[in-house]
């Protein structure tokens, strides 16, 4: 019980706490293995300074690992990991000069509060004759108690605590070091929709008062797109896609990538194209229409966001269907229309008249149509 309770934070809490410097992630070219089986492999991943850098993807995908591997709480079996521009392969995670936040917190149930946050300071003063002074450490975490509103909390044990309280003691406790960067592997997944979403917006917040570099791991895209400043999308170990997350939502990389980030997901037709004097004509299941772009393989997916169709036929991309399923969520309806084996989405006002059995018309414009090749599911980017 006492070494799971403090060995990950203890490495991580016993840093230096000299100059931080950059907060530049680079990994160049590394494999990490669990027996014989690769959970990524010749990977290349840079995450540049002030960053907050979003790792999301499915479970299994590799991105809790990478974590660990960059903190120095897993070694890797090829590669480099370069830190502010020091390569820390193989450094030990207490000289990485990085704090990490846990998905359950891990806070020690028998300090205080206070002894909680100022624990990685005090074992560094205790170790480093110039590690911080008593002044340094009431400076500090007086700050950082102000800074995540815990004034009043100090004397409280970890068990009195609410789990929003919690969480922003775990932060505390890594913000006081004052670190190159944080590392934080969902944690904010034990917590309840409401207190989710206004924990998301306190870790923006505070990143842009901080302006150090932030590495997020998630499963939850709506969290990924909502935090990051660069997006990084893993798939199986691999790297999807990287870069903004605008950019990533409305120019995706592949089908992956389309279907994964998004709610709903997008929906997929496997279309045939056939060329035409003013451009290409597709046709599939429950679909038709024309796109100005030529030069396109005659057998594609095309793909469109649920909330980019509207009722009616005013647009160049028809599909249609029969209501299966209606989902109100207030302002909004989420309707599941089928056509033979074709199933795809719409997102409607609350207001629309529509219930199982009724047919269904959706118009997509063509600029919110996203083209994927038949057999790479790549994007087609055509030229008009």
């Amino acid at each position: 019980m006492t070494d799971q309770l403090i060995s990950p934070e203890a490495v991580i809490d016993r840093q230096p706490l000299d100059e931080t410097g950059s907060g530049t992630i680079e990994l160049t070219g590394v494999t990490k293995k669990f027996g014989a089986n690769p959970v990524f492999a010749d990977l290349d991943l840079l995450i540049p300074d002030g960053s907050f850098t979003v790792l999301v993807g499915p479970s299994g995908c590799g991105k809790s690992t990478m974590l660990r591997a960059i903190a120095g709480l897993e070694g890797v079996d090829a590669g480099q990991i370069h830190i502010g521009g020091r390569e820390v392969t193989t450094v030990p995670a207490r000289d990485r000069k990085l704090a990490m936040v846990f998905q359950d917190f891990a806070l020690y149930p028998h300090m205080t509060v206070e002894k909680n946050i100022t624990f990685g300071l005090r074992l560094q003063a205790r170790h480093d004759k110039n590690g911080p002074t008593p002044a340094d450490i009431r400076s500090r975490t007086a700050e950082v108690v102000e800074m995540l509103g815990l004034s009043g909390l100090e004397q409280r044990m970890p068990s009195q605590l609410s789990g929003g309280q919690q969480q922003r003691v775990a932060l505390a406790r890594a913000i006081v070091k004052r670190p190159r960067a944080f590392l934080m592997d969902e944690p904010l997944s034990s917590l309840d929709a409401k207190l989710r979403g206004e924990t998301r917006a306190e870790l923006v917040r505070l990143h842009r008062q901080l302006g150090t570099t932030f590495v997020y791991v998630t499963h939850d895209q709506l969290e990924a797109l909502s935090m990051a400043t660069r997006l990084i999308v893993l798939d199986g170990g691999r790297i999807s896609q990287a870069g903004a997350p605008d950019e990533v939502y409305t120019r995706p990389a592949n089908m992956f990538v389309a279907a994964f980030v998004g709610t709903p997901p997008m929906n997929f037709h496997e279309v045939d194209i056939h060329s035409a004097a003013a451009g290409s004509v597709i046709a599939g299941e429950g679909i038709v229409g024309r796109l100005d772009a030529r030069s396109l393989p005659g057998r594609v997916f095309l793909g469109w966001r649920p909330g980019h169709g509207t009722l009616g036929d005013s647009g160049e991309v028809e599909v249609t269907g029969q209501v299966d399923v209606v989902e109100h969520l207030g302002d909004t309806k989420q309707v599941t229309c089928v056509h033979g084996d074709q199933r795809w989405v719409v997102v409607v006002p609350a207001t629309t008249a529509c219930a199982p059995g009724q047919p269904l018309r959706v118009s997509v414009p063509a600029e919110r149509v996203h083209l994927f090749d038949a057999v790479t599911r790549q994007r087609i980017d055509p030229a008009p």
